[in-house]
């Protein structure tokens, strides 16, 4: 399945907003004190290395 430069284009932006979800969800959350939510250290480094992941596949798209 071969994808047109418009989806390829709204298919990079999508996976640029979930890399953004997940540095909000995680390390932001990471540093943000609370007693409901505790964010470990695994937890910190999986949403980093995803959110990493998302933004390095979404600028590929756009090549």
């Amino acid at each position: 399945m071969r994808l047109n430069k418009d989806q390829l284009n709204i298919l990079s932006r999508y996976f640029a907003d979930l890399s953004k979800i997940l540095i909000a969800s995680t390390v932001v959350g990471f540093f943000v004190s609370s007693n409901a939510a505790y964010i470990t250290a695994p937890v910190f480094i999986g949403g980093s290395v995803a959110a990493l992941a998302f933004v390095i596949f979404s600028l590929n798209l756009l090549k």
